[in-house]
């Protein structure tokens, strides 16, 4: 069960942990001392912690705190944010640790931008990393872009990739250039430069408790719209479902049910972006895309 993922919002930094441009670089959970490993395969380490992890499919993440790097049986790369340096896998992945003052670009032509490093580096195949400390962004002259931890805005390309600097701060859904409108649906997704965006909510204090997945199949186990998920049942205590729970109820400043809530879910995707809020409070100054998903909310899950 997945349920202790910690997800900040808006002032939080962990748009400074993005480094280069969020396609590549690697989330950490904010203030989080351990990992997740969620049904897909996907993982995700805290910024407070101190080792790696090896996913069931060979995927791979590094703590805040780790001070090396980790290759996974399969190849793939993770250097943790106390690593000075870079590491190149025997496929050619590449990942450069958050105290790393330059880059490297591997003999595939794969790139990696160090969290200390303060300009960009375009590779001979196309590719590009910002660095943690670069406050702008790059686009590569085939159209790959990456933009800077400190880089303060967006950027889209002209072959429609979107990256996003470590000290953006989205205030709707439009201004991500994402494509969605009207009732979400079953399963829907939200689509940038062809890559589908996994909108996940986490709700509670500090927002610590994961409450499913928005945009999976109704036969995802993390989806909110699996009724026979944790996420998805209205028994769940993790689950905004439950009208008698802290997440469903109408009561609750916590709820997405609340029209007056103050602290409803908030909505992130796997990447680390901050989307807004899912609620009934219309008035909230961080809905962002959180509207989009208010009819559905209304009529399906609150019953309003």
């Amino acid at each position: 069960m997945r349920t202790h993922l910690i997800q900040a919002f808006l002032g939080i930094a962990f748009w400074i942990l993005v480094g280069p441009g969020l396609t590549r670089a690697q989330w950490r959970i904010p203030e989080y001392a351990s990992y997740v490993e969620l049904s897909d395969g996907a993982v995700f380490c805290g910024d407070q912690y101190g080792s790696y992890h090896e996913g069931r499919t060979g995927k791979v993440c590094a703590g805040g705190q780790y001070g090396s790097y980790h290759e996974s049986s399969t190849g793939e790369v993770a250097c943790g944010g106390e690593y000075g340096s870079y590491h190149e896998g025997r496929t050619g992945k590449v990942c450069a640790g958050g105290q790393y003052g330059s880059y490297h670009e591997s003999s595939t032509g794969e790139v990696a931008c160090g969290g200390e490093y303060g300009s960009y580096h375009e590779g001979r195949t196309g590719e590009v990393c910002a660095g943690g400390q670069y406050a702008s962004y790059h686009e590569g002259r085939i159209g790959e872009i990456a933009c800077g931890g400190q880089y303060r805005s967006y950027h889209k390309s002209q072959t429609g990739q979107v990256c996003f600097g470590g000290l953006y701060r989205p205030t709707s859904f439009e201004s991500l250039d994402a494509v969605a409108s009207g009732d979400p649906g079953v399963g829907a997704a939200v689509k940038s430069s062809d890559q589908t965006v996994r909108l996940m909510i986490f709700g509670g204090s500090d927002h610590k408790t994961y409450l499913g997945c928005l945009t999976c199949s109704e036969y995802d186990a993390d989806s909110v719209y699996n009724e026979y998920g944790t996420h998805g049942s209205a028994y769940s205590n993790e689950s905004i479902w439950n009208q008698y729970g802290d997440y469903g109820s109408k009561y609750s400043s916590e709820g997405a049910c609340n029209p007056y809530a103050d602290d409803p879910p908030v909505i992130v995707d796997q990447n680390g972006k901050y989307y807004g809020r899912l609620s009934l409070n219309t008035y909230h100054s961080e809905s962002g895309i959180g509207t989009k998903f208010y009819d559905w909310l209304r009529k399906k899950v609150c019953g309003h």
